[in-house]
């Protein structure tokens, strides 16, 4: 049976494996999605609007930049396996699309965790409820990450590509 490239790297999963990516490093994606989230939710109720526009672009920034050294360290320590998937013709997106759906999945569910244990510890601190964060403020931040996480993976691809 004749297998065309494009069907070749049709099987993401295999290809995450191939590359070593470990339930470690999805729980760490997970965790720090889920303490940035946290956090920022806190933040949230306490500061007005451009405050809250600024915290969400650090949200964005700072997981965008943790999942981009999590995906350039999967490639260093998976140098041989991406040289043999190279010669065979994987390109960036090929790979980016291997890593972004499982590395994001388990990104969003960290960051909506993070964010509604963020709401929760706000109404534990006795915020009351002008000060608790808005439903619209919980889709912002975990909107934030997924996008910084999918981001930060294409970014982490890249770089060790091109060296």
């Amino acid at each position: 049976m004749k297998m065309s490239r494009g069907n070749m790297f049709s099987g993401s999963s295999i290809v995450a494996r191939s590359l070593k990516v470990t339930r470690a490093t999805y729980g760490v994606v997970a965790i720090v999605n889920a303490a940035v989230a946290a956090n920022a939710m806190v933040a949230l109720g306490r500061i007005g609007l451009v405050g809250q526009a600024v915290l969400v672009s650090v949200v964005f920034v700072s997981v965008a930049l943790t999942a981009m050294a999590v995906c350039t360290d999967i490639f260093n320590r998976s140098s041989q396996t991406v040289a043999n998937l190279r010669s065979i013709g994987a390109t960036t997106g090929i790979l980016s699309y291997a890593l972004m759906f499982s590395v994001l999945f388990y990104g969003l569910g960290g960051a909506a965790l993070g964010a509604f244990a963020g709401v929760g510890l706000s109404a534990g601190f006795g915020a009351g409820l002008a000060a608790l964060p808005l439903l619209i403020d919980v889709l912002a931040v975990v909107a934030a990450s997924c996008a910084a996480t999918a981001a930060g993976v294409y970014l982490g691809v890249r770089a060790p590509w091109r060296s």
